[in-house]
């Protein structure tokens, strides 16, 4: 449903009356124009296959995409067995149905796109999906479509002043701001303690990388011809020279008072690994350099921005595809995953709960669900119209 509220399912026949929906591939920008025009979240998933159209009687009245979230191997390894690869399942991304469609229309969807599945791609083992309790949800949808229940995890979502619904993915500007603010001294958010930590964590990082250089300068692997141990050496030298270059105009920079994110940056300064030895080479971008950042928003950076750290209940789904994936879920060492009248986790069992960071590592237990505000996109808007960008360019 595009909203948050529950249908009306007083009308009975309504509520169960048999809808044959048509299930075909679309364009994708006829899929994401519906997704976000409709659904509660605009943000699409990068990593798509399949762009699902829903028709009744030729007419477009749902979309469903498949796909993968953002860790396809982690994920299907985590939640079934380590033997599986991300071929073997697809992930719902977005369902999306229009509200004028009869009650249980989600559900029947679903039945039909699983059959769309077993047709159209026959090796895929698994279909896994996520109900979004921090938004309301549970997963009644995929309850009534008899997909197997894996439990419940907390997951964190920021909120703007604006009520804007953040993901943490959506940060990383925000989590270099954060580290700025803290660390530089001329911010109102200087914190002595964080820059001291976080300097001796960056010395002891260039110390570690300096000294496997040194290692592989004295001790050359014997395979490397007379050509390559040159340009490691050269390497090795420009290494030094671009952090002592660096150190010089970072000082000028801080003397003559220049503005503190205009400063020089160290990774402009460092070499490129020569070609073919980057198994014998730390790259370093990421083995020098001590990333400038925060991975998590700080109480207090919060408070600056005015936003809030909101947790809640993710629900895990999944429908196995044929007998031998049910039975790779029923011995599954990953998760217990159950099915049946009592495992399904219901709205009136108290199952949706929220919780709000007051302080570090302290959380407030919220009465209700955080009123997001779903026609806002600030923060996201970069992540909205990067979809409509690419398909411009295309």
């Amino acid at each position: 449903m595009s909203t948050q509220e529950k249908p009306n399912y007083s009308d009975r026949s309504k509520y169960c009356k048999k809808v044959s929906y048509d299930i075909r591939e679309i364009d994708k920008a006829i899929a994401i124009d519906l997704v976000q025009a409709n659904h509660y979240s605009p943000v699409m998933p990068t990593l798509t296959k399949h762009f699902l159209g829903i028709h009744k009687d030729d007419e477009l009245v749902g979309v469903i995409t498949l796909g993968w979230g953002t860790k396809p191997l982690h994920t299907i390894q985590k939640i079934v067995s380590k033997e599986l690869t991300s071929a073997d399942y697809y992930e719902i991304g977005k369902m999306c149905m229009l509200d004028k469609e009869i009650g249980n229309s989600e559900t029947q969807m679903l039945s039909q796109v699983i059959r769309w599945i077993k047709k159209n791609c026959p090796d895929v083992k698994f279909l896994y999906t996520l109900a979004d309790g921090i938004m309301g949800k549970c997963g009644s949808v995929y309850q009534s479509a008899n997909f197997y229940y894996g439990g419940e995890y907390w997951t964190d979502s920021y909120m703007s002043s604006k009520g804007e619904k953040v993901h943490p993915r959506t940060t990383r500007q925000l989590c270099f701001d954060n580290w700025s603010w803290h660390y530089d001294q001329t911010s109102p958010g200087f914190n002595a303690e964080f820059k001291e930590t976080h300097d001796a964590k960056s010395l002891e990082k260039r110390k570690e990388y300096f000294e496997k250089l040194e290692i592989l300068r004295d001790n050359p692997p014997e395979e490397l011809t007379k050509e390559q141990i040159a340009e490691i050496n050269t390497f090795i030298s420009e290494m030094y020279s671009a952090r002592a270059k660096y150190i010089k105009e970072y000082q000028e920079h801080i003397d003559n008072h220049k503005d503190f994110s205009s400063r020089p940056k160290q990774e402009d300064y460092l070499p490129k690994v020569p070609k073919g030895l980057s198994d014998y080479l730390p790259n370093p971008k990421t083995d020098f350099i001590k990333k400038q950042q925060v991975f998590w928003l700080t109480p207090e950076f919060m408070r600056h921005i005015n936003l809030k750290k909101i947790k809640g209940k993710m629900f895990r789904y999944i429908f196995p595809l044929n007998k031998k994936a049910k039975k790779l879920l029923k011995n599954s060492p990953e998760i217990e995953w159950k099915i049946g009248s009592g495992v399904y986790p219901k709205e009136s069992n108290g199952v949706l709960q929220w919780r709000q960071m007051v302080a570090r590592n302290e959380y407030q237990t919220l009465e209700t669900m955080p009123q997001w505000n779903l026609q806002v996109t600030e923060y996201n808007n970069k992540n909205v119209n990067a979809h409509k960008k690419k398909l411009k360019s295309a």
